[in-house]
């Protein structure tokens, strides 16, 4: 059920079961966007401590440990979604991989626990966008980083910004003549910038992309409003130095 911050578990079994029938359960790089992310991703993770946030059926999160992660945390909230994870989890022997089913807005996880957060298409799904990345910031270790690929949407008439942001936008996905329905919050290029400077996150590369086989549902009351493309961020964390004011004040001397 929807709640005033995220969308909820919206992947019924019939639903992942489509969705995974038309990309495949094991990455295949297929579009722009896709080759892009796995071009970026460092591919030695020996001893570092990674976050797969929104993980799906953990095809990214096994990557991360044959990349050699110590440790791995895969969360979704989704439980088709972590039913699947965890089958790989055991088919693959993935020992350092640990899944934790909670919610984006929620996350049960201690302040710099993490080397790398990942995000593939699940940042919109929370409503609160920049509560999201103000804790993907605190988990974060300093020096640490974090890629991100996310739908981004633009929103043609200003004057529906509000109306359009207070509920979930519908949008099919379409590979050949099969489609499934997702809904994400309308989150916009100038807010995502925003919650990154407002984490302490340094935006380190970007790149946008058109959605191949996605769009706004053609029933949507704003369909001619908004459109979507897909981003790519990187991001790091670097500690934040003390202002003058903020250093601590020699010892008196007489």
């Amino acid at each position: 059920m929807e709640n005033a911050k995220s969308i909820g578990d919206i992947y019924n079994k019939e639903k992942v079961s489509r969705y995974y029938e038309m990309i495949g359960s094991n990455i295949e790089v297929r579009s722009e966007d896709e080759k892009y992310l796995m071009d970026m991703l460092p591919k030695n993770l020996e001893g570092k401590s990674v976050l797969d946030l929104g993980c799906g059926n953990g095809r990214y999160s096994e990557l991360f440990c044959k990349f050699g992660a110590e440790e791995v945390i895969a969360l979704d909230l989704g439980e088709e979604m972590i039913n699947e994870a965890r089958k790989r989890k055991v088919k693959n022997g993935l020992r350092q991989l640990e899944l934790i089913r909670a919610d984006i807005n929620d996350m049960p996880l201690a302040m710099h626990s993490f080397d790398l957060v990942f995000s593939r298409f699940s940042l919109m799904y929370g409503k609160d966008l920049a509560s999201i990345v103000e804790k993907m910031g605190h988990i974060l270790k300093d020096k640490g980083l974090s890629y991100v690929l996310t739908n981004i949407f633009s929103i043609n008439n200003p004057t529906l910004f509000e109306e359009i942001k207070k509920e979930v936008v519908p949008l099919d996905f379409l590979i050949g003549d099969q489609k499934v329905r997702f809904l994400n919050y309308a989150q916009t290029m100038e807010e995502y910038k925003n919650a990154f400077i407002k984490a302490n996150l340094t935006l380190e590369d970007e790149k946008y992309f058109d959605a191949v086989g996605i769009s706004v549902a053609s029933e949507y009351k704003f369909n001619n409003e908004i459109s979507v493309k897909r981003g790519f961020f990187k991001l790091s964390k670097v500690k934040k130095e003390r202002a003058k004011w903020e250093q601590p004040r020699p010892p008196l001397t007489k």
